[in-house]
């Protein structure tokens, strides 16, 4: 397995694990409504709630695989291409 893939899973594991704290988090959130019924509204439905969860539990997830895995591959390899063409571009001016 290439270290990229191994990047890649090491970090959706760990969105995910966030992604259930936020999850666990707003579960509790969820069960303690009396704010919300005490100013005239009504409870939240499980079915918002649980498109609410796995939104956030998805973005999440996306968040951290961008940001700790893919963004700083694609700075890697952006980088490597610029000295790489910088490189070539030196040796052919050398030899003019």
């Amino acid at each position: 397995m290439t270290q990229f893939k191994q990047t890649l899973i090491s970090t959706g594991t760990v969105g995910a694990f966030l992604g259930l704290l936020f999850v666990a988090g707003s579960f509790l959130a969820y069960m303690d409504q009396g704010r919300a019924i005490s100013l005239g509204h009504g409870p939240v439905h499980w079915t918002i709630y649980a498109r609410d969860a796995a939104v956030l539990f998805a973005a999440s997830v996306g968040f951290c695989t961008l940001t700790f895995g893919v963004f700083p591959k694609a700075l890697q390899f952006a980088f490597a291409r610029l000295a790489r063409r910088r490189k070539i571009s030196a040796t052919y001016s050398h030899h003019r």
